[in-house]
C-alpha cells in the first residue's frame, strides 16, 4: 500500500483506527459467530446479519 510506503520513506509510523475491520477480517468470526453482550462489537452495526456476510465474503 501506498502509506505505508510514504511512511517509511519519511520515517513515520501509522496508527490503524480499525486494524482487520475490528477482527472481521483476522478470520476469528464466522456466520455463525455469536458476539457478547459485553462485547463492544456487539453494538457494532456492522456486525449485523448482512454486513458481516460481506465481509466474510471478502476475506475469501
Amino acid at each position: 500500500m501506498r502509506a505505508f510506503k510514504v511512511a517509511k520513506e519519511h520515517e513515520v509510523g501509522i496508527i490503524a483506527h480499525v486494524p482487520l475491520e475490528s477482527g472481521l477480517l483476522s478470520r476469528k468470526y464466522n456466520i455463525n459467530s455469536m458476539l457478547r453482550e459485553d462485547e463492544h462489537r456487539h453494538y457494532n452495526r456492522l456486525m449485523t446479519s448482512k454486513p458481516l456476510e460481506n465481509y466474510l465474503l471478502i476475506k475469501q
